[in-house]
């Protein structure tokens, strides 16, 4: 099994979350590994699926007036400046290789770790819960979490199941370090045994998502795909 590495130019909230939606499609479609690295074209607020829409109106003014979205995973609320997000996404066949939802979360945030660690950053993963779980991801620390030695969160995430595929949606509370990328997705690609390899979005792909992201502006529209959020 391969892993896709795929880096993308800054885009919009809405554009961000429907360009993941068509790579779990891909995922599940070519049963491979999609990695894609990704930021924001403008300070940007997302929230879980399940999460009330006030709750997230409530932080985006708090941020200044960021742009709302919401997210096809699950989670809180997480604030998008000039840090580095990510995705993940696999085909159901090779959950597996990840174990279930518990122990895939703590892998992929472990791979995340090695990574850190091998740029030359100290941290760990968060063996339980740090703080009382609340709407602010950032300051929500639960097991398997990415944290700084003195407790400060860095890297965190949420996952949405779908019939064919899973997508894990990360994000970390650090710019973009030299050979960061690369470190992240040799270590994640450890995790299915695979070689990772440099891949894009086709036209076809940006074209679809450019046509159904709005459905992830707040308000929610009706049109959101059926999902198992975790």
């Amino acid at each position: 099994m391969d892993i896709r590495v795929i880096s993308t130019s800054p885009m919009s909230g809405e554009m961000n979350m429907e360009v993941d939606v068509v790579l779990t499609e891909r995922a599940g479609r070519e049963s491979q590994v999609q990695l894609r690295f990704f930021r924001w074209s403008e300070p940007t607020v997302t929230v879980g699926r399940t999460l009330p829409a006030e709750q997230g109106m409530a932080a985006a003014v708090l941020f200044g007036g960021a742009r709302l979205v919401r997210r096809p995973t699950g989670g809180g609320v997480v604030f998008h400046g000039d840090e580095m997000s990510l995705s993940l996404a696999w085909p159901r066949s090779a959950s597996a290789l990840l174990g279930g939802l518990r122990a895939s979360y703590c892998r992929i945030h472990r791979a995340i770790r090695d990574a850190l660690m091998d740029c030359g950053m100290n941290c760990l993963q968060a063996e339980c819960e740090e703080n009382p779980v609340g709407v602010m991801c950032q300051s929500s620390i639960v097991a398997g979490d990415v944290i700084s030695p003195a407790g400060t969160k860095l890297a965190g995430g949420a996952q949405w199941h779908t019939r064919g595929a899973v997508l894990y949606q990360g994000h970390l509370w650090l710019r973009t370090m030299p050979a960061l990328e690369e470190a992240l997705a040799d270590r994640l690609a450890d995790c299915f045994g695979a070689s990772a390899g440099r891949d894009g979005l086709t036209q076809e792909e940006l074209c679809l998502a450019g046509e159904r992201c709005e459905r992830w502006c707040e308000p929610a529209g009706s049109d959101l795909p059926e999902s198992s959020v975790r």
